[in-house]
């Protein structure tokens, strides 16, 4: 498994809104709208990444940790950058 899987700017993105989340459509006399990807619902990931778990949580469930659940959920792991 490659780690460009979990990212929203490579492999791991939504075809549909390209990793955003969102749909927008410009319309040249309004302003922009924007809705929520239907085929993500809204977190940018392909759906065959999120079916990935780390301890129970997916990448949508880790991205959204606050600072010190990201602590306490890693605390067991060394983590070290490469």
């Amino acid at each position: 498994m490659r780690a460009s899987l979990f990212s929203t700017n490579s492999d791991g993105a939504c075809p549909e809104c390209k990793g955003l989340g969102i749909i927008s459509t410009d319309l040249a006399f309004m302003d922009a709208v924007e809705i929520e990807c239907e085929l993500c619902r809204g977190s940018g990931y392909k759906q065959d990444v999120v079916k990935y778990k780390l301890q129970g949580k997916s990448i949508i469930d880790i991205m959204s940790f606050t600072l010190s659940e990201t602590r306490d959920f890693f605390a067991e792991h060394e983590i070290y950058s490469i």
